[in-house]
Formats: C-alpha cells, sequence, structure tokens
C-alpha cells in the first residue's frame, strides 16, 4: 500500500480529513510561490487582488425571490446554460459563507446532484467569484451565484444596516481553531505563508488570473462530486431535511 503524499513544507495543512483529502489535492504537492513584489507584502498583495484582478466576462441571468420576512436575494444563473448543458449536470452554487444555512433552510434545492461551494463572501460582480465560476463551467457545471440582500446590485427590500471597526485585523492566523480542525473528521485546513487577505497572487495565472485556491478547490470538489468522502464522517454535522420545508417559504419577485 502506498504511503500517504506529504503537503509541501511551504504549506500547513492539518486535519482530521487531511490524509483522505491529500492523494487528490495535487496543488499542495507543489511549493506556493508568491508572485514577485507583489506577493511578498500582505497589504500590497490585498489591494492588487481587489482592484487589479481581472473581471471574466460573464452574463447573467437574474432571479429574484421574495423571503418570508419581505426581504430579497438574488440568484445569479449564468445566461443561456440551462440550453446549452445537460439537465443533469452538476450544480455548483457560490454562496457567503454568512448566508449558507440562511440558503439551505430557504431554498428548495436537491442535494443528490449539487456541489456547494460557502466561503465566498461577495457576489457575482466580484472577481474571484467569477473566476471560480469560469474554472467551474469549463468543467461542464452548472454555476448559480448567491447574491446576499443589497449585493451585486441585487434590490434591498429590508433595513440594512452595515459596521465596519477601524482596527480590524482581518481574520489573523492565531485566531484559527487548530485544535478543533485537528480532531474533526471532516476539516482540512490549509495555511499558505503569504496571501494577504483572499488575495493569494500566485500560481499560474498570476499576476491578474485566478487565485492561487482555485485549482485546490476545484479538485475538492471534484473529488465530491465522485462521491468520495473521508471515511466516518461526524454525523454531528449532518442536517436533518425532513425539518424543512424550504420552497414554501419562497416566491419569485419581479423587480
Amino acid at each position: 500500500m502506498s504511503a500517504t503524499p506529504r503537503p509541501h513544507p511551504s504549506l500547513e495543512v492539518l486535519g482530521g480529513a487531511a490524509e483522505a483529502f491529500l492523494p487528490i489535492l495535487k496543488t499542495l504537492h507543489q511549493p506556493y510561490k508568491p508572485y514577485p513584489f507583489i506577493g511578498w507584502n500582505r497589504h500590497v498583495e490585498t489591494i492588487f487582488a481587489a482592484f487589479f484582478r481581472k473581471l471574466p466576462e460573464v452574463r447573467f441571468k437574474r432571479e429574484c425571490l421574495r423571503t418570508p420576512d419581505d426581504g430579497s436575494v438574488a440568484l445569479g444563473w449564468v445566461s443561456g446554460d440551462d440550453g446549452r448543458l445537460p439537465p443533469d449536470s452538476p450544480l455548483l452554487v457560490l454562496l457567503d459563507v454568512a448566508c449558507s444555512v440562511f440558503f439551505w433552510c430557504e431554498l428548495d434545492i436537491l442535494l443528490s446532484n449539487h456541489i456547494w461551494k460557502p466561503g465566498l463572501t461577495g457576489g457575482s460582480d466580484d472577481t474571484y467569484v467569477r473566476h471560480m465560476l469560469i474554472r467551474a463551467r469549463n468543467k461542464g457545471w452548472r454555476v448559480v451565484v448567491f447574491n446576499s440582500r443589497g449585493c451585486a446590485d441585487s434590490p434591498v427590500t429590508t433595513p440594512q444596516v452595515d459596521e465596519s471597526v477601524a482596527n480590524d485585523p482581518i481574520s489573523p492566523s492565531r485566531g484559527i481553531p487548530r485544535d478543533d480542525i485537528k480532531e474533526n473528521p471532516n476539516c482540512v485546513l490549509v495555511v499558505t505563508p503569504q496571501g494577504g487577505h483572499l488575495g493569494w497572487v500566485a500560481g499560474a495565472e498570476a499576476p491578474l488570473g485566478a487565485p492561487w485556491t482555485d485549482p485546490l478547490v476545484v479538485d475538492f470538489l471534484e473529488h465530491l462530486r465522485n462521491g468520495q468522502q473521508p471515511e466516518d464522517p461526524d454525523p454531528s454535522f449532518n442536517i436533518d431535511e425532513s425539518e424543512h420545508n424550504p420552497s414554501e417559504n419562497l416566491e419569485s419577485l419581479e423587480v
């Protein structure tokens, strides 16, 4: 039996599911090489990724939904994919991690042929969202972007309050719950030596193309798409679908 491949020393990789996923996460076997100058300073990298990364051209078909509290959310479907792709194509849902629980409870989406990618904290107008979308469509996947209330020019139909902190350090590494992740059989943590705040200006498409993380994520999603999971997943993370009747709580919204 062959030994489990080890991640490159330039990366920190840990978690209860690390050994199960390392063989298929090919990106982790290579060194993390930040793009010269841009990737040497975390602040420069963060600013560069936010303002200068290319925005792929994608035409969306907007579907707005009214929620039970009279709020509204918007789905961004790639225009024309309903006719170009087979009906049984895998569906990748790109959504903000903060609204993933809301999305699960509110939208009636069958999970048997669908892939979820929480964690993208933007909408259909953001560069890193569109780069992931393009990569998924090149795999023959159907993609829909979930836009939270007021994001990506979606209508705001309920009161909104935005808050900010002047000295926010933006998710420092010391705040990562490493011990909890190591014990969780469903988790893999990858910490790159550099990357700024969601910058990751490295890899084959640097500096203007997709971030370093995209190939890693697609390898992971393809592995899940093939029906392979870590052994003995933690049952406490399962959601009882019988408790929800999502489609009864949503209606189409005309804007």
